[in-house]
């Protein structure tokens, strides 16, 4: 089966891959850990919340964005051959999980965090996005291997 938008893609887009797995509850992605899949991602779960409000579907669009551009830059996933999984999953929340590959470096493992504000700092401000759009989020995992970033979003 096929997960794609209706119609061809536009000329220059990445058709929307393979659905993994899906319920009514639960619906799976998993994409190549590159950064133009970043967008593919945006796509599959503004198609994927397409009956929730436009305001909830945009925050999940926007939290799936962060999370897995961090995914591709902080992790094994953005290496060659990496990919990252994005889940989401309908309950009393519009939850979304985001899950890596592992570090990158695994000396240095890092999990995710909200940064201090730091108005100089051009890039780093995803997890606060992520904190200020979604009812509450956390990771799971262990350190030093895969991390799942789970975020809730309020359907109502």
């Amino acid at each position: 089966m096929q997960c794609t938008a209706s119609g061809p893609p536009a000329p220059g887009r990445t058709p929307l891959p393979r659905r993994l797995r899906g319920t009514p509850a639960t619906s799976r992605l998993r994409i190549p850990g590159t950064r133009d899949q970043v967008a593919v991602a945006r796509r599959w779960v503004a198609a994927t919340a397409h009956t929730h409000h436009e305001a909830i579907r945009d925050r999940a669009v926007l939290v799936v964005s962060e999370a897995v551009t961090n995914a591709i830059l902080h992790s094994r996933s953005g290496l060659p051959g990496g990919t990252v999984l994005v889940e989401v999953t309908r309950t009393p929340y519009l939850e979304i999980r985001v899950t890596d590959q592992g570090p990158k470096n695994p000396a240095r493992p890092t999990v995710p965090g909200v940064l201090a504000p730091d108005p100089l700092r051009p890039s780093g401000n995803g997890m606060r996005l992520i904190d200020e759009h979604t009812a509450f989020w956390d990771w799971d995992g262990r350190v030093g291997g895969p991390i799942t970033l789970i975020a809730a979003i309020r359907r109502t």
